[in-house]
């Protein structure tokens, strides 16, 4: 099963975590951004707080079952 994008709110998370990469899709969080902004892609809700610790470990992104879809 392909690992998830998961933020709370994409412009919050920004203001939490600078240039992540979210390995899964190879997206910048700028480019998240974009896609979840758009009338095509959404980003669903999932656990800030994961997030924010794998950045302070600066490895690769194993994050929460939660999916990058389309509505």
């Amino acid at each position: 099963m392909k690992k998830s994008i998961v933020v709370k709110r994409i412009s919050y998370v920004r203001n939490q975590i600078n240039n992540i990469l979210i390995t899964d899709f190879g997206l910048s969080i700028e480019m998240a951004e974009t896609l979840s902004s758009g009338p095509d892609y959404s980003l669903l809700t999932g656990d800030i707080n994961k997030v924010e610790h794998v950045n302070r470990k600066f490895e690769e992104i194993y994050v929460l079952e939660a999916l990058l879809y389309k509505p």
